[in-house]
Parts: C-alpha cells; structure tokens; sequence
C-alpha cells in the first residue's frame, strides 16, 4: 500500500457498524478521540477525527456508525499503535 505522497494518497477504507465504545472524548481544540470495536471479533480500535468538534453532541449519543477512513500508526509518548484517521461518519 505504500508509498504515499502528492500523487499516491493514503487509501481510504469504510468501517461498517462499529460500536461507539466508550462515548468521544474532546482532545486538542477541536479534534474528537473515539475507541470503537468491531462487532465480529470485539477488538477495540483507536480512532481520531480532526477539527469535528461541531459534531460532539450528535457522536456522544451514537450506538453505532459506519466510518471512512485510513489506517496510521499513532506515536505518542514511546507508545505506538494503530489508529483510524476518520474522514467521515455515518450514524446507524
């Protein structure tokens, strides 16, 4: 799937039905945190979802959503893990 740059963009994938976890969480000024699981194997998938703040009130009541969005590995503080950059949801 690599390499990526200006003419090879990261592909987008959509995740179907995953249960809101635990409900979003504000980080930053206006990005949204989210762990989701899946409904086959209920694995907990770290999610983020940048400058969506608008939509805070509306995902915080969400059960289920259908998500669009790219695969990165996330680095913070020595731990890395993998995450899904949301570009967009749908609530089911």
């Amino acid at each position: 799937m690599e390499p990526f740059g200006i003419g090879n963009p990261k592909p987008n994938f959509i995740f179907k039905q995953l249960l809101n976890y635990i409900p979003p969480k504000i980080v930053g000024n206006n990005h949204l945190m989210f762990k989701l699981t899946d409904s086959v194997n209920n694995r907990l998938i770290d999610a983020i979802w940048f400058n969506s703040i608008d939509s805070f009130n509306i995902l915080k009541k969400a059960s289920y959503m259908d998500v669009v969005g790219s695969i990165d590995e996330n680095s913070y503080l020595g731990n890395r893990n993998m995450q899904i950059l949301i570009k967009d949801v749908r609530i089911v």
